[in-house]
């Protein structure tokens, strides 16, 4: 599919069009370079997916007005006869964190890792468009399902007992917690870091709303990466001390969304399931069968940040 012929208004401009494949979106993403204005990211999507895009767009704009470094959106619509809508927003410019982290000293992983949990907690200063009443409800029917979808996986699921047992005895933690937007996928290979050493976050096409403190469900990318990292980016999210409950509840956060990873890497094929298993085998060892609270990679603030 040539984008330059479906439609889009300002199309003529564009001179070069490059495809890009990485993430597991099921949007068709491609950088443009125009004649007159710049570069920016084109996002073809199925038009039923137009409602759903639309609060993206007014996502993004709500983080751009926060002062947060991301995609501006620029426009969006349908495209294609109809068969299609697009989103068009500025192109940012940055290397992939997750490949230049590995590459620095420890000093400065926790200096980005800092600068990331200072984003984070940025990001968590936004309302949602939709705030949950009841945060407790929404996430145990969703740990419900997860717990049946494990039971009933045809692929064996390292530890899966202990998850659901830590989830069981945990449930009463997601009581009372408060609702803020969601970036929805914050880790590693989502964070770009800019020729000024500045980090900016892509890909919000998961955004939703809930407890601030589930957005730690995807650190795990993050340790595997740097656990330098990591660790610092918690630290700096608590610029006054790590709330008593955290610990417990990132716990509880991880173990859903690693219960749920294999039946996700299912249809992806079983490159991806292999992906998931080790990593649940490395879950396991840092919370020493889901026996401990706080995580073995973890490194204090006096240390580690």
């Amino acid at each position: 599919m040539d984008p330059r012929r479906l439609g889009i208004p300002g199309s003529d401009d564009w001179i070069d069009v490059t495809t890009l494949t990485k993430g597991f979106s099921s949007d068709r993403k491609f950088t443009i370079t125009t004649r007159h204005r710049g570069s920016f990211l084109l996002r073809l999507f199925e038009l039923s997916q137009h409602d759903r895009k639309l609060e993206e767009y007014r996502v993004m704009n709500r983080l751009v007005e926060a002062g947060i470094r991301v995609n501006r959106p620029i426009d969006i619509g349908p495209c294609n006869d109809h068969q299609n809508g697009y989103l068009l927003c500025e192109w940012i410019e940055g290397e992939d964190l997750e490949a230049v982290l590995p590459h620095l000293s420890r000093t400065d992983q926790a200096l980005l890792g800092a600068q990331a949990g200072h984003l984070l907690a940025h990001v968590h200063q936004c309302a949602p468009l939709h705030p949950l009443s009841d945060w407790a409800s929404h996430f145990n029917a969703k740990v419900d399902r997860k717990i049946a979808k494990a039971l009933a996986c045809p692929v064996d699921i390292p530890g899966r007992d202990k998850l659901i047992e830590t989830l069981n005895a945990d449930r009463h933690l997601l009581n009372h917690r408060p609702i803020t937007l969601h970036h929805g996928d914050f880790h590693v290979g989502n964070l770009l870091i800019q020729p000024d050493g500045q980090l900016a976050l892509i890909d919000l096409n998961r955004f939703d709303a809930g407890d601030p403190w589930e957005e730690f469900n995807r650190i795990v990318w993050d340790v595997a990466v740097s656990p330098v990292f990591a660790s610092a980016r918690i630290n700096a999210y608590f610029p006054h001390g790590i709330s008593d409950n955290f610990f417990p509840l990132l716990r509880l956060y991880i173990a859903s969304n690693a219960l749920s990873s294999v039946p996700w890497a299912i249809p992806f094929g079983d490159a991806e399931v292999q992906v998931m298993q080790n990593q649940l085998r490395d879950i396991q060892s840092w919370y020493d069968g889901m026996t401990r609270i706080i995580p073995s990679w973890y490194i204090p603030k006096e240390n580690g940040s």
